[in-house]
């Protein structure tokens, strides 16, 4: 009899839709700059605030994204958090004045916040007893994997039909896509169609997942007791600096340029994603095979071995793709690892809620990351001070790592 389908799959098929919208409608946003700030004649800072501000308000929702989506209608909220963030992006077509786009950075951060990020992990957890970290791993590519597709798509478009009709046709794409995955593909646990999580029979029977987690669904500890922990804190500053280390990503193409590579300056931007999309796939399945602090401390470790390229050879082409491809795992670092080194420190019970307000490290503070980067920048006028810097976030975040997780597990479980 040939075996039915586990709708765990379905519901991975709709977190990929969630994620790939952020790709669809944040990680398009430069493509405007130059038609908008053109014809319109306002600065691209003025412009790209609206970015920042979407930054902010996906940091700010955050820690209330995991505490509605177990009491919502999971359906109904998404749907129009989805539908709010879309609508933000189709205006856009209407506007004339810079202030008009930072309103619908704010709403695109604050509905986004419940959309883009953070819901795709915690309804992934519950429905992957096994494989957490690769479906995981799978769906936050997506984010990078809509973004390069779309990047051109809308440079095109805006040359044929100019950025107002393009911001319309942009909006409608991202509705084609997330809707469905709203409204009929994601359900937030297995219980709401009776089933049991994906692979919850093997688990049960080994008693313990590869990745070290709890063997009890709702085993761990308490959101109240974990925030009044040294644990909980050391993980929040470790997000923080894997959230900062993304901020180098814009200045790689100006570094190149600066040591006389000019040639690869187009080239180091595909080395990073490169290295971002095996990162999120890779850092996942190692997590799953030998736990989170193991992805977590190979992720920084291969990021930590690009900026050392880069400071002693970056003068050099070979190792300095060689340097941006192992950056690139920066950028799944604070994707990947941060759900799963959540879910390894302080087990289920309140994973929704404690993953959360952790994310709110890696949208908002670590979204002032590139603006300390280029203030040590302008004020050494060097970049290797900042590479060093880059260095010295992941020794800190690797021990900040290591010791939460060392102390987590001294904190008392509850079922």
């Amino acid at each position: 009899m040939k075996k039915k389908l586990h709708y765990a799959w379905i519901v991975l098929v709709g977190c990929c839709g969630l994620t790939s919208t952020m790709g669809i409608i944040l990680n398009t946003g430069g493509q405007w700059f130059a038609s908008v700030t053109g014809e319109l004649g306002f600065s691209t800072t003025e412009l790209g605030l609206y970015l920042t501000v979407c930054s902010l308000g996906l940091g700010l929702a955050a820690p209330f994204v995991g505490r509605l989506l177990p009491k919502a209608n999971i359906r109904v909220l998404l749907t129009a958090c989805a539908l709010a963030s879309v609508a933000a992006l189709g205006a856009m077509a209407f506007y004339d004045a810079p202030w008009q786009w930072w309103v619908s950075g704010a709403v695109i951060g604050l509905a986004g916040g419940f959309v883009f990020l953070v819901p795709a992990p915690i309804i992934l957890g519950n429905w992957f007893a096994k494989k957490t970290g690769f479906v995981v791993g799978i769906a936050m590519a997506c984010t990078g994997i809509a973004a390069a597709i779309m990047n051109p798509i809308v440079a095109t478009l805006i040359a044929s039909l100019g950025w107002r009709t393009t911001y319309l046709v942009t909006a409608a794409i991202a509705a084609i896509i997330v809707l469905p995955c709203t409204l009929f593909l994601i359900r937030f646990k297995p219980e709401d169609k009776g089933l049991l999580p994906y692979g919850a029979e093997a688990f049960t029977a080994e008693g313990v997942q590869s990745s070290g987690a709890p063997s009890s669904a709702s085993e761990g500890v308490s959101a109240k007791r974990a925030y009044h922990s040294l644990a909980f804190w050391l993980l929040f500053f470790a997000f923080v600096a894997f959230s900062m280390l993304g901020g180098f990503s814009q200045l790689l193409p100006l570094y190149m340029s600066n040591v006389g590579l000019t040639a690869i300056v187009g080239l180091i931007a595909t080395m990073v994603m490169i290295g971002q999309f095996s990162g999120t796939l890779g850092l996942g399945a190692v997590s799953d095979r030998f736990g989170g602090l193991v992805a977590g401390m190979l992720g920084s470790g291969i990021v930590l071995g690009g900026f050392l390229l880069l400071i002693f050879f970056g003068n050099l082409a070979p190792s300095a793709l060689g340097g941006g491809l192992f950056y690139g795992v920066a950028l799944s670092l604070s994707s990947v690892t941060p759900a799963l080194l959540c879910r390894d420190a302080f087990g289920n019970k309140d994973f929704a809620s404690l993953y959360s307000t952790l994310m709110f490290a890696v949208s908002a503070v670590g979204a002032f990351g590139m603006t300390i980067i280029t203030l040590i920048l302008d004020t050494t006028g060097s970049f290797y001070p900042a590479l060093w810097f880059g260095v010295a976030l992941c020794v800190a975040a690797a021990a900040a790592v290591i010791t939460s997780l060392k102390l987590a597990k001294r904190l008392p479980r509850e079922a």
